[in-house]
């Protein structure tokens, strides 16, 4: 299973583009039909072999038979390569999505007669990419950090290759101002092109049903920028003497997007919040996010090698934390619904960006049936210069809303409450019924049957239009 990036060339300004049909589609629409999957085959002698393994993905699940997309690489006759399509007998529960390793047992005019050997659950195979992207994901703050240095120095803008600084001002560009997102409708085109939900937008204007603007999507401005930077060929061998005197280059420090870590060792370690005038307790849910770091490497000092290498690797984590989101959307066994994306905000020079997570309530959705009823669930972690680490979790429930605040600095905790009634007011003021608004210092502490739970979570795709 791999989640592939765009392909072709991706304009640099805002123009909404016409994604062209595949060439498949394109040669589906001709007058002249190409011959069929079984023509083919029959032309291709010595293709499949007895007792020949092949890898299949399950396509369709019929009532007695499975149809299979094999993925072994074959050609016909003319080396051209084949997309075939077989069936086998269904003989096990199987789901759409699911790899499966079947023998050629016999041949009937070169069509292989498959038996099922070998299964691999789509929840497995899941598992297992998610793993991968998360030990080689990093924050997008980082990166956006460095790109901060960047921007603003000359002499860092002049030691990067053109081609990667054009690609850098296009994400720039692209990135949302915060004066923008006061607007629903801006708030959610925000959303679709934060980077997760690129495949899908490609999909939808491919189909005609949406339009797209590629250079507004983040994904695809992170893997112009890797791509640029990968043509540059960095070669650790060729480094300049002087490299080898400077201090060498620290790894940054990742965090699981499932996990919070406290950084503030004046709270108190049981509990993470003031132990004076403590709110009640409130049930945190156990995959609230954690803020990222604002610590920033300085660039200045680097080799144009190690200024190459640390933008590299910061890209290519930004794209494996995306694509650890894209694979935790995915995941179909968890009956909670959920969007997980990191949303860059710009303002001025500077970017923060909130991590976030959307989700209905596990046990509210099984219970209310009507849609209208349906609890909801927003997290989000963020790292504001001069307030520190915050993670806020708000529920809706029909009109009714509660929302609780975690500050690791007392002093933003303070700030916080001076404008509470500031934030209750807005909230009424655009139909809500607010329960509770509140504010505490400290981590949000999970219970340990929560933290048990949150192990077996993951996330699925969701309709963004449903609730922004």
């Amino acid at each position: 299973m791999e989640i592939k990036g765009p392909t072709g060339s991706i304009p640099v300004d805002n123009d909404a583009v016409q994604v062209e049909p595949s060439t498949a589609s394109r040669q589906s629409r001709n007058s002249q039909p190409s011959p069929s999957q079984s023509v083919l085959l029959k032309l291709s002698p010595n293709l499949f072999k007895l007792g020949q393994v092949l890898d299949v993905i399950v396509a369709k699940v019929e009532q007695n038979s499975l149809l299979l997309m094999l993925q072994n690489k074959m050609t016909d006759p003319d080396g051209n390569p084949l997309n075939i399509q077989l069936r086998a007998p269904r003989t096990a529960p199987a789901e759409v999505g699911q790899r499966l390793q079947v023998q050629v047992t016999d041949t009937k005019q070169n069509i292989p007669v498959l038996q099922v050997v070998n299964s691999q659950r789509p929840a497995l195979v899941l598992a297992d990419l998610i793993n991968q992207a998360q030990v080689k994901q990093q924050p997008l703050q980082q990166l956006l950090n460095s790109l901060v240095q960047v921007k603003s120095t000359d002499a860092l803008l002049s030691a990067l290759p053109k081609q990667v600084t054009e690609h850098i001002d296009t994400l720039w560009r692209a990135l949302p101002d915060a004066s923008q997102l006061q607007r629903p409708d801006n708030l959610r085109q925000a959303i679709q092109y934060s980077g997760p939900f690129l495949e899908s937008q490609l999909l939808k204007a491919e189909q005609g049903s949406a339009r797209f603007f590629p250079a507004m999507d983040t994904k695809t401005s992170l893997l112009r920028i890797a791509e640029a930077l990968r043509q540059q060929n960095i070669n650790v061998g060729s480094r300049d003497t002087s490299a080898a005197t400077q201090t060498p280059l620290t790894q940054p420090q990742t965090q699981s997007p499932l996990q919070s870590q406290p950084r503030n060792h004046s709270l108190n370690p049981q509990v993470g919040v003031e132990t004076k005038n403590q709110p009640p307790a409130v049930r945190v849910d156990p995959n609230i996010p954690a803020p990222p770091s604002r610590q920033t490497q300085a660039l200045i000092n680097m080799t144009t090698n190690q200024l190459l290498e640390l933008l590299t690797q910061q890209t290519e984590g930004s794209l494996q934390r995306t694509l650890t989101h894209q694979l935790q959307m995915l995941n179909t066994d968890n009956v909670r619904q959920q969007l997980a994306f990191e949303l860059p905000i710009k303002h001025g020079n500077e970017v923060d960006v909130f991590d976030m997570r959307i989700h209905p309530d596990q046990e509210g959705s099984q219970q209310n049936a009507a849609e209208q009823e349906r609890p909801w669930t927003i997290m989000m972690a963020f790292n504001l210069e001069g307030l520190g680490a915050i993670r806020a979790q708000i529920s809706l429930v029909n009109d009714h809303i509660s929302t609780h605040w975690w500050a690791e600095q007392q002093q933003t905790v303070d700030l916080f409450q001076q404008h509470m009634s500031t934030l209750q007011d807005r909230l009424s003021h655009v139909g809500l019924d607010v329960d509770k608004v509140q504010c505490q210092c400290g981590v949000p502490k999970v219970s340990g049957e929560d933290e048990v739970k949150s192990q077996k979570i993951m996330y699925t795709d969701i309709n963004l239009d449903e609730k922004v």
